[in-house]
């Protein structure tokens, strides 16, 4: 009997040791982080997010390390891969692994316009959700989760424009 070949994963799972190494994870989250396993076992919790967001980052995780409470992260992050693009993505609450120690991170792309891929090599992309997720925070109620997530967003893409404006210098810089 033929089988139809299998859908991939809606969520992205990666399996992260104590101590912050990644260890596995799905095709997925290989294809959400642009890298194959060796290349992701080779990196810590923290270095595919935007340089801002590295420390407190690897501040959350080592405090889930330590007390395994997961109420505190985030709902949206952002994923820097190292081909130059980001894209936002929506996380889950992280559930203990196997071995002990480890905890499976769960993320999904965001549907639509919001979860697309930005080129750090396209300025103007990155400053369009820049601002388009500053009216989205605008638009929530003062002290709502809702407004703090969209304005952790805002932030985020802020620091991705930097970050694309220092790749254009640098690159006109070579050029020249």
């Amino acid at each position: 009997m033929d089988r139809a070949p299998a859908r991939p994963e809606r969520l992205a799972r990666v399996l992260i040791a104590s101590d912050g190494r990644y260890l596995d994870a799905n095709a997925t989250a290989l294809d959400l982080l642009g890298v194959d396993l060796p290349t992701l076992q080779a990196h810590h919790v923290g270095d595919f997010t935007v340089p801002e967001f590295r420390d407190a980052s690897r501040a959350s995780w080592a405090h889930l390390a330590a007390t395994g409470q997961t109420d505190f992260l985030i709902d949206e992050t952002f994923l820097l891969r190292p081909d130059g693009t980001a894209t936002v993505v929506k996380v889950h609450p992280m559930v203990p692994g196997e071995p002990p120690d480890t905890w499976w991170a769960r993320f999904e792309l965001i549907p639509g316009p919001r979860g697309r891929v930005l080129s750090l090599a396209k300025p103007q992309q990155v400053l369009s959700a820049w601002r388009a997720a500053e009216r989205r925070a605008a638009a929530q109620e003062p002290g709502s989760r809702e407004r703090e997530a969209a304005e952790r967003t805002a932030s985020g893409l802020g620091a991705l424009y930097r970050a694309a404006l220092d790749l254009r210098i640098k690159e006109t810089a070579e050029a020249e």
